[in-house]
């Protein structure tokens, strides 16, 4: 006698096959998220390598003199992230993938703000003779996004002690798998968590 073919799935075998495919999923997602979010980090990483790149072409321009914050002494005037874009191929870089920017947000990175400021009274940028220790001296890193007034002008600036929101302006913002990007004056950029930068105030100073 021939037995009749079998076409269809039971209930048991359906109920198998999609619990199979829900744990693949539950161990899959998180993989692919890690994924993108490296590819956002990298390219985060590579906007703060052009960032320093142009830093260094302004200074050329600039009697070897680093961006400033304010292109004023009172904090008025252009900010550092308007200053740096004719050195740059194109505004995207000031934004980090992996951060919402909204309209009247220029940027999500900061600019050390014991570089000063321009004009009578205030700092030309920081000579880059003064910077004694380029690589263990910070450029730029990942920080919260800035408009043009409430969030200090795009800056961040040594940690005071007891305080590691680092105050109202420029507080850091560790986006990347519980860490920043950061760029040093020697030109590389490294991932940190916040807790140590926390522990290295001496990377925030110039001499």
């Amino acid at each position: 006698m021939c037995s009749r073919r079998r076409d269809a799935f039971t209930l048991i075998e359906l109920l198998v096959v999609i619990a199979i495919i829900a744990i693949l999923a539950a161990i899959l997602f998180p993989v692919f998220a890690r994924a993108r979010e490296n590819a956002r980090k990298s390219t985060c990483q590579s906007n703060l390598k052009q960032l320093g790149n142009a830093n260094m072409m302004y200074a050329q321009d600039y009697d070897e003199r680093t961006l400033p914050y304010s292109s004023l002494p009172s904090g008025g005037g252009e900010r550092w992230f308007i200053l740096v874009q004719p050195y740059l191929k194109n505004s995207d870089v000031l934004k980090c993938p992996s951060q919402r920017i909204t309209t009247g947000q220029p940027t999500s990175y900061g600019l050390n703000r014991a570089t000063g400021s321009l004009g009578e009274g205030g700092t030309p940028g920081v000579s880059l003779a003064t910077i004694q220790n380029p690589s263990e001296t910070l450029a730029f890193l990942d920080t919260r996004a800035h408009d043009n007034e409430a969030e200090g002008f795009a800056t961040f600036y040594a940690p005071p002690a007891g305080n590691p929101t680092w105050g109202t302006y420029g507080c850091l913002s560790d986006r990347h798998s519980d860490g920043l990007n950061c760029a040093f004056y020697d030109g590389h950029v490294k991932w940190f968590k916040r807790d140590a930068l926390w522990a290295k105030p001496e990377w925030f100073d110039f001499n």
